[in-house]
Parts: structure tokens; sequence; C-alpha cells
């Protein structure tokens, strides 16, 4: 054989392996664990289904002349492993507040493990398992805890000295004169005490192994219905798995996107044979039937509002609570609550409610519990079970929840399809360890990794003024549980996945809101995905862009992403999208259109949403460029190269942007610094060339990129006090060339909405120039102006009178000091205008400083 036939035969077999290389790739974004040996046999039945015909006097030949070669383009790649460590590793603890812990459970090889899918099976062998497998396999795991009996967890709360005082104390506050009246106050203790007991017996769970086993089977058999999969990541479930063999309560604190949410964690835990939490669930929740299942799956019910009439404390109530998680904790058991409070309506990640935490920290205080691991978990779903908040956006009253209207969301739900779930377990991390080094001016302790007993530095105080009747009231230790679920939500929100449907209808709202052919966004859907990995964060979805749009489109529905017909134009389109053509399938040039009217725009928005927290803080770069400026980037284009504005500016101004809307976002946790990440989000534009360092002398790149460097390393390092010195301002220039516009742009547009409802909530504040308002009058008076300018075509952004987001400016013009409130006569809270701001000139003043930020 000569040379030219052996290179025909390399070309064949190269082609051969390139094809199998890129099936490998997506088997193992997909966490496929097949052995070489599947591989191999998968790929040479490929290559004779694509009829690539050798000679075996060739293939012979070519074996004795380059055997390592030929062994290398005839053997499957062994790459499948390898591939899996460039799925980024999310939830690792933090280096700074807990850096023992970090190393605690992690392995090196917990990024390379793989992704399963729950709702599979595992296969095995025998007649049994092969006919009926789902039965089998849960049949196969008796694994069984020890939980406390309710009974005795009921008579121990009840007979605590928190309970029996807060009993007293109730009783005494009914009874005018005890004195004179003494025959009354006997009468009263009975009734709190009678009460007492009965709020705590609607309260307790009680846990069944024997249903939880039942719901394991049931859940498999009936999940696959409705969901293509519920996917956790095995390396971070390692983790967990490890943290639960020690003798230490769990605390898992998932956000809260679903009901769903409540069985779904209890369902993961099961499967990998850990014991099942206490789960704080809502009392609306407590109706027949679901209620039952819920209790006997862990759930104890609390309360929405904890006291009956505003500024009046149910000391009944907040004791039996305290006492009830003490005991839950004191036993030894995990606990599993919503940080959030509630359901988010954004699909943004609401700010943390501390009160269930700080009984956590309690516990630790007083010495219930030698530690406890904290577990923040990211959840992410393709589509909500329970179809959307557009009602409770509008302003309508949010609709009880009763047994009727659990079962026709169930009847729903089955006959719908609802895509992937994806649940993110960040790493445990020790409770002791953040508590002592959050604690000002005094070193970390080690005292982890050794067996003596622990001596905390912080102490409880005695007070009645908490929360949820918690005795620590002491302000650096408020501060500190602040921290802590802050810290929490971020590690949350860095865990979840992004979905494909978040990452269309981000795309529709940002860059597409006229609508594009399914190629164009494709192509935009691509890049983006591989900046979001770039990010360090994971995407729930893999396969080819075009299929993927398609089927996030279909997932959205109709009523969100419309579909126009195309015509093919391109003479080089493929046969097969000619055929699908011809068909009535999906083809590049099918038009998507997002629906933007109220109230649609709503449920787009809360699936779009999640993304801006992977690009939040280029967004916030992007947005303090044009307020710095106060230029219209998209005019400038085409009259100018660039724009130079001060660094010290547009810093300045991102921190402003980010003060606007702190109660939009944790832009950093509490042992960050926000200088820093406006500094490294400068840096990453920097690296892109939207924003170039101007220098008085630029002839020589090196050493403007050297000088960069420079200064960036000087603002970023720790550095005394006396070793501080004031640098000069710098300048900086911003392209404007049509690829950066549109990069900018991109990035503004994240935030517009939120900023024009902000712009839009200052300017309503000259209603209360004149008088002061009750609360829900005024809010109600401001969504109606809201939604006008939309009806009228005057907002930019449909989604900005979102009612959540109104709210949210309320809550930060109290912050500000700009409004304040108080309960009247008849105990209606009012909001009125401080009186600072009742000058014209202030208010314009405030309205001016939002509308800086303003496309």
């Amino acid at each position: 054989m000569d040379m030219t036939r052996l290179e025909e035969v390399y070309k064949k077999w190269e082609q051969r392996s390139l094809c199998g290389w890129g099936e490998v790739s997506k088997s193992a974004e997909h966490g496929d664990n097949k052995d070489n040996n599947r591989l191999s046999q998968w790929h040479t039945s490929n290559a004779k289904n694509r009829k690539v015909k050798t000679r075996s006097h060739s293939w012979n030949f070519t074996l004795e002349l380059i055997p390592d070669l030929v062994s290398f383009k005839t053997t499957a790649p062994v790459y499948a492993d390898q591939s899996r460590v460039l799925r980024p590793f999310m939830g690792r603890c933090c280096t700074k507040c807990v850096p023992i812990s970090r190393g605690m459970f992690y392995d090196n090889d917990a990024p390379s493990m793989r992704l399963r899918d729950l709702l599979k099976v595992p296969p095995s062998s025998g007649f049994i398992s092969r006919r009926f497998p789902v039965v089998a396999y849960e049949y196969g795991r008796k694994h069984s805890f020890n939980y406390p009996p309710s009974e005795k967890v009921i008579t121990s709360v009840l007979n605590s000295d928190r309970v029996q005082a807060a009993i007293q104390k109730s009783a005494m506050s009914e009874v005018d004169d005890v004195e004179s009246q003494p025959e009354k106050y006997p009468m009263a203790l009975q009734k709190h005490a009678s009460r007492a007991y009965y709020l705590l017996s609607t309260m307790v769970a009680s846990i069944s192994n024997k249903l939880i086993a039942f719901t394991g089977w049931f859940l498999l058999r009936v999940l696959c219905n409705f969901i293509s999969g519920i996917q956790v990541h095995t390396g971070q479930m390692a983790m967990v798995k490890q943290a639960s063999e020690k003798d230490i309560p769990l605390i898992f604190l998932p956000i809260h996107r679903s009901h769903l949410d409540y069985i779904l964690i209890t369902y993961i835990l099961h499967q990998y044979d850990i014991k099942s939490p206490h789960v704080a669930a809502g009392d609306n929740l407590n109706i027949p039937i679901f209620g039952w299942i819920l209790r006997h799956l862990g759930g104890f019910f609390i309360k929405r509002k904890l006291d009956k009439e505003d500024g009046k404390k149910d000391w009944v109530y907040r004791a039996i609570l305290h006492n009830y998680m003490l005991e839950v904790l004191k036993q030894n058991q995990s606990l599993e609550f919503f940080i959030e409070g509630g359901r988010s309506r954004s699909g943004k990640a609401l700010m943390p409610k501390g009160g269930l935490l700080s009984v956590v920290v309690d516990a630790y205080m007083d010495g219930t519990i030698s530690d406890a691991y904290i577990v923040p978990i990211g959840i992410s779903y393709e589509k909500i079970l329970e179809g959307n908040f557009n009602r409770e956006q509008m302003g309508n009253p949010k609709v009880k929840e009763s047994f009727l209207s659990a079962i026709h969301g169930v009847y729903k739900v089955l006959r719908g399809d609802y895509g992937t779930v994806r649940v993110g377990f960040a790493e445990p991390f020790s409770l002791q360890e953040y508590l002592q080094s959050a604690q000002p001016y005094s070193p970390l302790s080690s005292d982890l990794t050794c067996n003596g007993p622990r001596s905390p530095k912080m102490k409880s105080v005695g007070s009645d003024n908490s929360i949820y009747g918690t005795d620590i009231v002491r302000d650096d230790l408020r501060t500190v549980i602040k921290g802590l679920a802050d810290h929490v939500i971020y590690d949350a929100v860095h865990t979840q996945s992004i979905m494909s449907t978040n990452l269309l209808s981000f795309l529709l709202l940002t860059k597409f809101r006229q609508g594009a052919t399914i190629d164009t966004i494709s192509e935009s859907f691509e890049s983006v995905r591989q900046q979001i990995i770039a990010h360090g964060r994971d995407v729930g979805f893999s396969g080819k862009a075009a299929a993927i749009v398609n089927y996030a489109s279909h997932l959205l529905g109709d009523n969100l992403v419309s579909r126009r017909k195309g015509k093919i134009t391109d003479k080089a389109v493929s046969d097969a999208d000619e055929k699908e053509c011809v068909m009535g399938g999906p083809t590049g040039n099918d038009m998507l259109i997002p629906n933007t009217c109220l109230p649609d725009i709503f449920e787009l928005s809360y699936y779009s949403n999640p993304v801006i927290s992977v690009f939040l803080m280029e967004a916030v770069i992007a947005t303090a460029i044009s307020a710095v400026s106060e230029h219209n980037l998209q005019i400038q284009h085409g009259h100018e190269d660039y724009i130079t504005v001060s660094r010290d500016a547009l810093v300045h101004k991102a921190t402003e942007l980010c003060d606007l809307l702190q109660f939009e976002f944790t832009f950093i946790p509490p042992c960050g610094s926000l200088q820093t990440i406006i500094i490294d989000a400068l840096e990453r534009l920097t690296s892109s060339e939207i924003i170039q360092h101007e220098e008085p002398n630029s002839t020589c790149l090196n050493s403007q990129e050297k000088s960069w460097a420079d200064r960036l390393v000087s603002s970023t390092s720790w550095k005394d006090e006396d070793d501080e010195q004031i640098q000069p301002d710098q300048l900086l220039r911003i392209s404007l060339s049509a690829e950066h516009v549109d990069k900018l742009t991109f990035l503004q547009s994240m935030l517009g909405p939120l900023i024009e409802s902000y712009w839009i909530a200052a300017c309503n504040l000259i209603r209360l120039m004149d008088r002061d308002l009750p609360e829900a009058e005024y809010t109600s008076k401001l969504l109606c102006f809201a939604k006008e300018r939309v009806y009228k075509g005057l907002s930019s952004y449909a989604e900005s009178c979102a009612l959540e987001t109104l709210k949210t400016t309320i809550r930060l013009f109290i912050h500000w000091k700009v409004l304040d409130v108080y309960h009247d006569a008849a105990n209606k809270k009012m909001i009125q205008l401080k009186e600072s701001y009742r000058e014209e000139e202030k208010l314009n003043a405030l309205i001016d400083k939002i509308e800086d930020f303003k496309l």
C-alpha cells in the first residue's frame, strides 16, 4: 500500500473519532458514566451505521506501521470523566468566614463527579427487580431513623420554663387587678394553658419512616409523569452525606420557589439515606389530607403572622415556637426552613428573615447543641408547578389555599409538562466556626478540630423583644445573625443553576423584546451560556442551542412566547430544515416573539430574573457609565470612537446604584467589600476592551497594562491606615464601537425595569406632601399610577409596575428616612413623608438622583 492510501484510511478513522468524541462530551455533560468498553462498542456500531467501510488488509497494515496512532483513533477517547471537571462546581464554603469547614467534607474528586437523575432507578438483577423496578428499589432500601414521638415533644415543651412563664404573663395581662379579683387569675391561667396545648398539638410534626418510604415509591411513580428529571450533583451530595454522619444537627436553608420544595428536599435526602429534617411550613398548608401528609413527612406548621394584633405580642405562641425548635435540636434532629419566608413572586431571591435562624443561634449559645451544620440550598425549576403570580403582581389579593384548590392544582399538574428540576446543595459549614469568626476584634478559633469543650464568647441576653421570643437581642449579635442570613442567601443564589427557560426568557426581555429568528436567538443563547459558565455558574441543560431554544419556548407556552412561521430564503439551508418546514416543524427562520403585555410579562420576568445574578455587577457598572457620562451610548455611537469618564466618579456612581437596589439583590456576602467587587467588575469589562485605561503616554501597550494591574492590586490589597496613600483620579475610555455599545446596552437593560419602578415610586412621593395616607391606600395608588403609565405606552418596561417591586421601593424609602410609618388611633398603619422631604427642592433632588440611572 502506498502512502496516499494510508492517508485516506487515516482521515476516515479521524472522522470517526471526532464524531465519537462529540457524543462522549455530550454524555459527559449529562453525567453519563458508561465505561470504555461500552463506549467502544457504541463507537464501532456508530461507524457501521454511517456506512464507513475499510479493507481488512489496510487495517492490518496500518496497525503494523503506526500502532499507537491507530490505537488512539480506534478506541473511544478516555475523556468522559475529565470533561466533567469543566462543569463549574458550585457551593463551596467561604474562605474568610469558615476556612476550616471549607476543607472538612470537600474531596478533590467532587467537581468531577457526575449529575444524578433521581427519577431513574439504578438497574439491578433478578426477576422482581426487572418486572417491578421501583418497588424492588424502595423495598431494598431498608433505612430508617429514630424520630422523637410527638407526645414526648409536646410534654417537654409545655413543661419548659419559658412556656410556663409566657402562660403566666399572658394570664396576668388579661386580669386588670389580680389582688382585687383573685378568682379570675386561675381561670385565665387555665385558658392560656389550654390554648398552649392546642397551638402546640396543631404545630408539631410526627415523622413516619413508613410514609417517607411510601412517598419515595409514590414520587418515583408519579413525578416522572410531569417532570423530566430531578438532578443533583453527586459531589455536593457526598459532602452533605458526610456531614449527616456526624452527631450534629443539619440546618437546611433552601430558597423558596414552589410548594414542591417541601417534599422535594425530603425525597432527595431519603434517596441518599439522610435523616429527614423537621420542616417549617406555613399554616395555610395545614389543610385536610395534604396537611396530614406534610406533618408525617416532617412538616411543622407556623403562623405567617405571629401576633393577632399589631403592636401586641402573643407571648404564648412565640414561646411555644421557640421551645419546640429547641426541643427538636436537643433531640439531635435536623431542621429545614425557608429563610426568605414565603415564595418569591419575582424569581429573585428575597431579603432573608432572621427570626427562625436566631432560634438556632440561641440553641448554640445556651448550650442546647454543641454545633450545627448550615446547608444553603438553591432550587431551579424549568417551569413552576403552581403556574404564576400574575394576579398578585397586578394587585389582586392572594387566593387562600383550600382542599378543593389543592386537588384542582394536583390534577392540573399531572396533566402538564414541567421540564427538569435542579437542586444544588452548598457545602455544609459549622455554625460554631461562623459565629466565632464573625466576632469583631476576635481571632478565629480552631477548636473545631479538637475534642475539647467549647466556650463561646457571646452569651444570651434575657429579653422579651426578639422576633420569635428568642433571648438574642444584643445589637452585635443581631448584626451577626443578619450577616449569617445574608451569607446563606448569597451562597444559595450562587448554588442555583440557570435553566433553559431562565436563559431564553432573559434574552427575550433584554435583547429581543421585539422578537427574533430562532437562529439569531440561538447564537446569543450559546454565547451567554458560555459567559455563565465562565462566571463559575452551571446550567441545567445541554445540547445544541437551537434545540434547547425550541424546547424552552415549548415549556414557556404560547401565552408567553408566540411563534411566527418563517420562510426558507437561504439556499444553503440543510435538507433536514427544509423537510421540517414542509411538515410544519420549527426552522431556524421561525420568529419567537415575547409577550410583553400585562400581566403575562410578569411571568416572563419571573423566569428571566435568576440570570441577572450572574451578570449583576457588570450590569451595575454599565448603568453607572451612562449615569456618569450623561450620554445615551446608542446616540453617541457613530459620532465618536469613545467617551472619557472619571474612574472615581464611576465607582462612586456604581456604589450609589447598589445602595438604591440594596433590597433587590444581595450584592456581596457580609465578609466581602463592595468596593472590591466593583473594581473586579471593572477589570472584567477592561479585559473585554469595553473599558480602557487612558494614559498620558499610551504609546506602549505593555506599560499601560502593567500600570493598570499595579493600580488594581493596590486598590484591592489590605493596608494599614498609616500606609494608605491617596491615588490621583484616573480617566477611563469607554469604547463606542458597535459591538461594545450593544454589550453595554444589553447589560443596562437587565436593571432597567427596576430603576424605572424606583423612579415611578419617587415621583409618587408628592402625594404625601400635604397629608399622610394608610399604607394599603398609598400602595394601591402607586400601583394604579404605574399600570396607567404602561397602558398609555409611557413606560419603557411593562414589568416596572410589578406590585412586589413597588412595595420594595417603600421599604427602601423608609430605610433612607424619606418616609416614616406609624399607627393611628384606629391601629391602622400610616405612611408619612419626613419633614425634611416636604420641601419641593429636596424631593426633586431625590427624584433626579434616581433618574440619573434611568435609560
